[in-house]
């Protein structure tokens, strides 16, 4: 499912000015799941050494779903590794998270967002943004 929305977010992106930039939330959930990190099935109970990303009614985030999202989003506004963040990141332990659970948070979040393409401008405020595509249409790069 997170694949058709995500083709969906990028042909609205395509198709508006407005849209800078598509978060791989999704993407990363389901990296989440191929790697075994979290159980990819909310009706069958969570499997042993998994996280489960849903909260009790399976449609919303769990605290381990939103802090992945929240990851992803990190990494994509700030253009920072979340990997980078650590096993003693403050927010992960707030949210009663252990140490090795954010630690592979991180690094599904780190991993997709290595895996995305990256926009030139994505996390910039729009005028940034507009800016950079001026320089572009002109055949030069505004951002390093």
């Amino acid at each position: 499912m997170a694949l058709d929305v995500r083709a969906g977010n990028d042909l609205a992106a395509a198709r508006s000015p407005h849209v800078r930039d598509v978060i791989p939330v999704g993407e990363a959930w389901n990296r989440a799941f191929a790697t075994g990190i979290a159980d990819p099935n909310p009706y069958d109970g969570v499997a042993f050494g998994q996280l489960d990303l849903w909260a009790h009614d399976q449609y919303h985030a769990s605290t381990a779903g939103y802090y992945l999202e929240a990851l992803v989003i990190f990494g994509v506004v700030t253009h920072h590794d979340p990997a980078t963040l650590g096993a003693q990141e403050q927010a992960a332990a707030d949210l009663g998270l252990s140490a090795d659970e954010a630690l592979a948070l991180q690094r599904v979040a780190h991993d997709e967002l290595a895996n995305q393409a990256p926009s030139p401008t994505a996390g910039h405020p729009p005028a940034v943004a507009e800016h950079c595509a001026a320089h572009e249409r002109r055949g030069v790069s505004a951002v390093p």
